[in-house]
């Protein structure tokens, strides 16, 4: 008859190693600036001012809190959110050593808010970061005559001067669409003798009518100056 020989059960525990990873910790969340900025928002850790010169196209801002001479860190910053970056940033948002986001803007541009990731590329670990590019408004444009000949006794006179005239929408632009555009004429003061009707200027669209009625035997030169102005603020 054969024998058994009993072995006694082995428990064999798998376990895991894990490790403690840093988090990623921003001095803020969210940066709003208008749209062109351009200079240093904070000083470095150390005290020292930002790198990047007042006139230099980058903007500056510190947002993480280490120490420039003793970190190893390296940082990356992706886009969170359904947007192109390169539409916004002429040179894309990066963290050096110190801590401190750099970028650069496209003029004339603006965006609602865009979501990046901040991510410790040997941890591991991320962080939300919010950049708003606020809108300013830019001055309205138009396209005017340089001068109108008339006739001695010529009587009453109609004609279209402006042209183009438009609430200064410029690419990347969402916030002046709606914008009205008004037109304001003025003359030198001097002139008034020469009209028996005085100069109006009606905007149609987006151009504009001058009229006036001659006087009598008037002749001269009249200086008017022509001005528009939108109601978006004088930012």
């Amino acid at each position: 008859m054969p024998s058994y020989v009993h072995l006694p059960y082995v428990l064999l525990i798998i376990g895991y190693i894990t490790r403690n990873v840093s988090a990623v910790r921003l001095q803020t969340g969210k940066i709003i600036i208008n749209q062109g900025s351009r200079g240093c928002a904070l000083i470095s850790k150390s005290g020292n001012p930002c790198s990047v010169p007042p006139l230099n196209h980058f903007y500056e801002s510190l947002v993480l809190d280490q120490d420039c001479q003793s970190s190893t860190s390296n940082h990356s910053v992706v886009a969170s959110n359904t947007f192109d970056p390169h539409f916004i940033f002429s040179e894309l948002p990066s963290i050096d050593s110190c801590g401190s986001l750099r970028f650069a803007l496209h003029p004339n541009r603006n965006s609602k808010e865009m979501r990046f990731a901040v991510i410790d590329d040997a941890a591991g670990s991320n962080a939300s970061l919010s950049i708003y590019v606020l809108p300013i408004n830019t001055p309205p444009t138009f396209n005017l005559l340089p001068y109108v000949d008339v006739y001695q006794d010529s009587g009453a006179w109609e004609g279209t001067v402006a042209f183009g005239i438009s609430p200064g929408i410029s690419e990347g632009s969402w916030n002046e669409s709606s914008q009205q555009v008004s037109l304001l004429l003025l003359d030198d003061g001097a002139s008034s003798a020469l009209f028996s009707a005085p100069p109006v200027l009606r905007r149609a669209g987006s151009s504009a009518t001058l009229t006036f009625a001659v006087a009598p035997g008037a002749a001269g030169i009249a200086t008017l100056l022509v001005s528009a102005a939108d109601d978006g603020g004088t930012d």
